[in-house]
Protein backbone atom coordinates (compact mmCIF):
# COMPACT_ATOMS: atom_id res chain seq x y z
CA UNK A 1 0.00 0.00 0.00
CA UNK A 2 1.15 3.54 -0.80
CA UNK A 3 1.25 6.43 1.52
CA UNK A 4 -2.49 7.38 0.73
CA UNK A 5 -3.35 3.79 1.67
CA UNK A 6 -4.80 2.90 -1.69
CA UNK A 7 -3.02 -0.15 -3.42
CA UNK A 8 -1.36 0.83 -6.88
CA UNK A 9 -2.12 -1.35 -10.07
CA UNK A 10 1.19 -2.97 -9.92
CA UNK A 11 0.93 -4.56 -5.84
CA UNK A 12 -2.64 -5.71 -6.77
CA UNK A 13 -1.24 -7.73 -9.76
CA UNK A 14 1.73 -9.20 -7.69
CA UNK A 15 -0.77 -10.35 -5.38
CA UNK A 16 -3.08 -11.94 -8.12
CA UNK A 17 -0.90 -12.89 -10.51
CA UNK A 18 -2.83 -16.14 -11.96
CA UNK A 19 -5.79 -14.16 -11.97
CA UNK A 20 -4.10 -11.30 -14.36
CA UNK A 21 -2.63 -13.92 -16.59
CA UNK A 22 -5.94 -15.76 -16.73
CA UNK A 23 -7.83 -12.88 -18.07
CA UNK A 24 -5.15 -11.19 -20.10
CA UNK A 25 -5.37 -14.92 -21.72
CA UNK A 26 -8.67 -15.19 -22.20
CA UNK A 27 -9.05 -11.84 -23.28
CA UNK A 28 -5.86 -12.47 -25.93
CA UNK A 29 -7.77 -15.34 -27.48
CA UNK A 30 -10.50 -13.32 -28.08
CA UNK A 31 -9.11 -11.11 -29.57
CA UNK A 32 -7.13 -13.53 -31.97
CA UNK A 33 -10.05 -15.16 -33.03
CA UNK A 34 -11.77 -11.94 -33.86
CA UNK A 35 -8.57 -11.13 -36.41
CA UNK A 36 -8.65 -14.42 -37.75
CA UNK A 37 -12.16 -14.16 -38.00
CA UNK A 38 -12.00 -10.63 -39.84
CA UNK A 39 -8.99 -11.77 -41.66
CA UNK A 40 -10.18 -15.13 -43.30
CA UNK A 41 -13.58 -13.17 -44.61
CA UNK A 42 -11.63 -10.77 -46.10
CA UNK A 43 -9.59 -13.53 -47.92
CA UNK A 44 -12.83 -15.00 -48.96
CA UNK A 45 -13.94 -11.80 -50.61
CA UNK A 46 -10.77 -11.12 -52.04
CA UNK A 47 -10.91 -14.76 -53.74
CA UNK A 48 -14.19 -13.88 -54.55
CA UNK A 49 -13.49 -10.68 -56.49
CA UNK A 50 -9.96 -11.77 -57.74
CA UNK A 51 -7.90 -9.64 -55.25
CA UNK A 52 -6.02 -11.72 -53.36
CA UNK A 53 -3.13 -9.57 -53.90
CA UNK A 54 -4.77 -6.90 -51.87
CA UNK A 55 -4.19 -8.89 -49.00
CA UNK A 56 -1.32 -7.48 -47.43
CA UNK A 57 -2.99 -4.22 -48.40
CA UNK A 58 -5.62 -5.19 -45.99
CA UNK A 59 -3.16 -6.68 -42.76
CA UNK A 60 -1.78 -3.17 -43.04
CA UNK A 61 -4.82 -1.43 -42.55
CA UNK A 62 -5.10 -3.20 -39.80
CA UNK A 63 -1.99 -2.55 -38.00
CA UNK A 64 -2.23 0.97 -38.70
CA UNK A 65 -6.05 1.13 -37.84
CA UNK A 66 -4.54 -0.09 -33.97
CA UNK A 67 -1.50 1.72 -34.12
CA UNK A 68 -4.04 5.00 -34.31
CA UNK A 69 -6.19 3.32 -31.63
CA UNK A 70 -3.29 2.78 -29.26
CA UNK A 71 -2.19 6.88 -29.82
CA UNK A 72 -5.74 8.00 -29.02
CA UNK A 73 -6.15 6.24 -26.02
CA UNK A 74 -2.24 7.00 -24.77
CA UNK A 75 -3.71 11.01 -25.38
CA UNK A 76 -7.28 10.86 -24.49
CA UNK A 77 -8.03 8.05 -22.02
CA UNK A 78 -4.79 7.24 -19.93
CA UNK A 79 -6.29 9.01 -17.26
CA UNK A 80 -9.27 6.79 -17.07
CA UNK A 81 -10.11 3.86 -14.87
CA UNK A 82 -8.75 0.65 -16.25
CA UNK A 83 -12.32 -1.32 -15.15
CA UNK A 84 -13.77 1.85 -17.66
CA UNK A 85 -11.68 0.94 -20.09
CA UNK A 86 -12.35 -2.64 -20.34
CA UNK A 87 -15.64 -2.88 -20.37
CA UNK A 88 -15.75 -0.03 -23.46
CA UNK A 89 -13.25 -2.58 -25.07
CA UNK A 90 -15.82 -5.62 -24.51
CA UNK A 91 -18.71 -3.63 -25.21
CA UNK A 92 -17.44 -2.50 -28.65
CA UNK A 93 -15.87 -6.47 -29.23
CA UNK A 94 -19.23 -7.61 -28.51
CA UNK A 95 -20.97 -5.35 -31.23
CA UNK A 96 -18.18 -6.31 -33.55
CA UNK A 97 -18.93 -10.15 -33.29
CA UNK A 98 -22.39 -9.48 -33.62
CA UNK A 99 -22.39 -6.97 -36.58
CA UNK A 100 -20.22 -9.54 -38.08
CA UNK A 101 -22.62 -12.58 -37.29
CA UNK A 102 -25.71 -10.47 -38.74
CA UNK A 103 -23.49 -9.61 -42.08
CA UNK A 104 -22.74 -12.98 -42.84
CA UNK A 105 -26.04 -14.43 -42.16
CA UNK A 106 -27.59 -11.67 -44.83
Amino acid sequence: MNSNGFETLNERVEKHYWKFFTSLFVIGLFNNAAYVMVGAGAEALAETFDRTKLMPLFSLCLIVFGGFTRLIVAKWFLRTKHLYRIALTGTFMIVAYLLITMATGW
